[in-house]
C-alpha cells in the first residue's frame, strides 16, 4: 500500500515539476523559440521578405492569442535584422482591398497574389489548439512563388491565466469585408487638408483601438512630374508624432506609404496628379484623449527639402 502511495506521490511530483518548467518558460520564451525556428527555416530556403498573418483556432476563428502571435512574430523577426517584415496594418489593408483568403488554410492563389503586390517571398500563418494544460502552436511557412508550404515550426505554451484569457477572446473568421471594417482601412472621411511642397495631404481619420492610434491619409503629388517622397519617424529636428489635448506626445511606431511600410522611414515614388494612401501608427496612447495635432516629418527628393506637415484639431475616433 505504501509503495502505491509512493508511486502516486512520485508521479504527481514529476507532473507538477513538468508543468512548473513549462510555466517558467512562459509565453514570451515560447514565442521567441517559435520566431527563431521560423528565422532559421527562412534563411535555409533563402527567403528574405515575409508577411505574418493572424493565427486561427481549429474552427477558423481568430482569437486575441492569434493576433498576439502575429504581432509578436512581426516584431521579433524584424528585430533580427535579417528579413524585411511587412507591417501588419499594411498587410490588413491589402488583404481587405484584394479580397484575399489568408487565414486558416491559405489559398495558393491568394498567396501568389500577395507576393506580387507586396514583393514578399514567404507568408507565415498557422493555428492554435488548446489542450488540457497547454496550447499547441503550429506555424506554416508558405512560398508565394508556388503557394505551397515549404517549412513548419511549432511550440507548446503553458496555458496559464493570461494565455487562457487570450484564447477565449474570439472573433469570427475574418473575410475581406470584415477585415477592412474592424482593423483595416476606415471609411473615407476627409477632415483635414494641407499642401506642402506641391504634395497635398488629406487626413481621413485617426482611430483609437485599445492603446493604438492609426491615422489614415492620402498624399497627392500635385506637380506635373512623378516625385519621390519619404516619411520619417525622426528626421533631423522633426518627428512624426501626435500631441493630444492633454499634452501627451506619441512618436510614430510605424509608417506606411503605398505598398511600403517600416518602423523608421518609408519612401515611394508618387505619380503625378495621383493620390497615394499612407498610414501612421502610434502606441501606448491614453483613452482619455479626444483631439489631436498631427505632425509628419517628410523629405522631398525633387527639392531636397526636409519638411514638417502639420494638421490640427483632429477628432480622435474610438
Amino acid at each position: 500500500m505504501r509503495r502505491v502511495q509512493f508511486v502516486i506521490c512520485l508521479f504527481t511530483l514529476i507532473v507538477t515539476s513538468a508543468l512548473s518548467a513549462m510555466a517558467q518558460g512562459g509565453l514570451d520564451q515560447r514565442v521567441s523559440e517559435l520566431s527563431q525556428q521560423i528565422a532559421n527555416k527562412m534563411s535555409a530556403k533563402q527567403k528574405t521578405t515575409i508577411a505574418v498573418v493572424e493565427f486561427t483556432d481549429l474552427q477558423g476563428n481568430v482569437t486575441d492569442l492569434g493576433r498576439f502571435l502575429a504581432e509578436e512574430l512581426v516584431t521579433r523577426l524584424g528585430d533580427l535584422e535579417k528579413f524585411k517584415v511587412i507591417e501588419r496594418q499594411l498587410l490588413t489593408k491589402i488583404i481587405a482591398e484584394q479580397k484575399l483568403s489568408l487565414t486558416g488554410v491559405v489559398d495558393p492563389a491568394s498567396a501568389k497574389q500577395l507576393g506580387k503586390i507586396l514583393g514578399v517571398d514567404a507568408i507565415v500563418t498557422g493555428s492554435v489548439t488548446t489542450l488540457a494544460q497547454s496550447v499547441r502552436v503550429n506555424a506554416r511557412l508558405i512560398s508565394t512563388e508556388t503557394g505551397e508550404v515549404f517549412a513548419t515550426a511549432a511550440t507548446d505554451i503553458f496555458k496559464d491565466e493570461s494565455v487562457s484569457g487570450l484564447m477565449t477572446a474570439t472573433s469570427s473568421r475574418p473575410d475581406a469585408s470584415s477585415t477592412g471594417s474592424s482593423t483595416g482601412q476606415p471609411k473615407k472621411n476627409v477632415v483635414k487638408t494641407t499642401t506642402v511642397d506641391d504634395f497635398v495631404f488629406e487626413l481621413e481619420s485617426c482611430k483609437l483601438t485599445n492603446t493604438k492610434i492609426v491615422c489614415w491619409l492620402t498624399i497627392k503629388n500635385d506637380s506635373t512630374i512623378d516625385r519621390r517622397l519619404s516619411l520619417h519617424r525622426e528626421q533631423y529636428s522633426s518627428k512624426t508624432r501626435i500631441i493630444d489635448e492633454l499634452g501627451n506626445e506619441y512618436v510614430a511606431a510605424a509608417l506606411g506609404l503605398g505598398s511600403e511600410g517600416n518602423t523608421s522611414s518609408v519612401q515611394n515614388m508618387l505619380v503625378s496628379q495621383t493620390k497615394t494612401r499612407a498610414w501612421l501608427r502610434f502606441e501606448n496612447a491614453t483613452s482619455e484623449a479626444s483631439k489631436l495635432t498631427l505632425s509628419i516629418a517628410i523629405y522631398s527628393y525633387a527639392t531636397q527639402k526636409s519638411l514638417a506637415v502639420t494638421l490640427r484639431d483632429i477628432q480622435l475616433q474610438k
